[in-house]
């Protein structure tokens, strides 16, 4: 009986064919006769989903050892089970151990195979893997990692205190876009490249393979069709591809966009801490460095102390409202609905928007974070052009 488990470890609904199933029934009463009629119940429970591939393999493992006082697969059963050969794996990885054939991913998932058969008995096989992994610190982390971040987990999670990340978190929750084969991009206006430059310094982009592009769209803005330039970077990696989509939606165009669960859970925090100046808290802060990623992508500042925050979806506006007390309402600045543009119908989302002009939350995000977009800051919290180039060190885009 062999399992793909590279299936099931991305498809929890992967099942065992009925021809391995067959197989090892067969096995089992050849060798153990009426013995093993335990074990042929826990395969048609198996058989008629009542246990997935875990429960069915400790099941099956649990009653072989009552029967026998120790785990009886032979290596030819266990080979077939575990998908490989185990002698053949252990032995390459003792006499070459400077090779980076394994990645991560590889060793990680034959430790959890081998544990699931042996139990505890995997212990001496788990201790090898983890050498021969401190003996070679720069394997790969996946087969067939092409991505060229230099650090793939840096959105991992957002802890309190993580001012950056948190704000260009907020930046791509907005201008930032994900794509089929773990393209991830942030589409920005040329003026802001900024962003870019950020972005790229805080992940260890590699720069030299990646390529920022000028674009030209056509857009209908108010039943017209207008021209915008955009400066557009995209680039891959899987794993931050994943832990992006984990943290929240990317990009403006979500059908129901929300604010991300940790960007809540940091506010809640941060009221239970100090109801009356919860802003100043680490939680505070860090969601606050958010509501002005997102107010910088999808906002424009209206002088003195007011910067509005535009979308296509009211109850989202709302709830950032609701979420960070701010004393003004949504507005309306065009309904949705069926639309005439250039002879053609269409459906318009319609556009709210909603104003920061309450002076301590609009004061409370400049204090809060500097680094931000400068044409989006009152004059007085702008940030010199030294005092960007302090921040980024010696990086410099181009």
């Amino acid at each position: 009986m062999r399992i793909n488990w590279w299936d099931y470890k991305n498809n929890k609904n992967y099942k065992i064919p009925d021809k391995s199933l067959i197989k090892l029934k067969e096995k089992i009463f050849n060798r153990l006769e009426d013995k093993g009629s335990l074990c042929l119940e826990i395969i048609e429970e198996y058989e008629d989903s009542e246990l997935n591939l875990k429960e069915f393999v400790l099941s099956l493992r649990f009653e072989l050892v009552c029967i026998s006082g120790e785990i009886t697969f032979t290596q030819d059963e266990a080979t077939k089970i575990l998908g490989f050969d185990i002698n053949h794996k252990l032995n390459y990885i003792r006499k070459r151990n400077s090779s980076n054939r394994f990645s991560l991913w590889r060793l990680n998932d034959m430790i959890d195979r081998i544990e699931l058969i042996w139990g505890e008995k995997a212990k001496n096989c788990d201790n090898l893997i983890q050498k021969y992994k401190d003996l070679n610190k720069d394997l790969k982390e996946y087969p067939h990692q092409q991505h060229n971040v230099g650090d793939p987990h840096y959105f991992k999670e957002i802890l309190p205190g993580e001012l950056d990340k948190a704000y260009i978190f907020g930046f791509l929750g907005h201008d930032g876009f994900t794509s089929t084969g773990y393209r991830i991009g942030l589409r920005i206006n040329p003026k802001d490249k900024i962003i870019i430059n950020r972005l790229i310094y805080l992940i260890d982009l590699d720069k030299s393979k990646v390529k920022v592009r000028l674009e030209t769209r056509s857009l209908i803005y108010k039943g017209e069709s207008k021209e915008y330039e955009s400066l557009k970077l995209k680039f891959v990696c899987k794993p931050m591809y994943g832990e992006l989509e984990n943290l929240g939606d990317i990009g403006s165009g979500t059908e129901k966009k929300k604010v991300p669960p940790l960007i809540k859970n940091l506010v809640e925090v941060a009221k239970q801490k100090s109801s009356d100046d919860w802003m100043s808290t680490l939680e505070g802060r860090t969601a606050l460095a958010w509501l002005l990623g997102t107010y910088d992508a999808e906002g424009t500042y209206q002088g003195h102390y007011i910067g509005v925050i535009y979308s296509s979806q009211r109850e989202y506006l709302k709830e950032i409202k609701e979420l960070f007390e701010i004393n003004t309402k949504v507005s309306v600045i065009e309904e949705p609905g069926v639309k005439i543009v250039f002879g053609k119908v269409c459906n318009a989302k319609g556009c709210y928007r909603l104003s920061i002009s309450s002076k301590n939350v609009m004061i409370a995000m400049m204090e809060n974070y500097w680094y931000s977009l400068n044409r989006k800051r009152p004059d007085e919290y702008k940030l010199s052009s030294n005092g960007l180039d302090n921040y980024l060190g010696s990086f410099n885009f181009s």
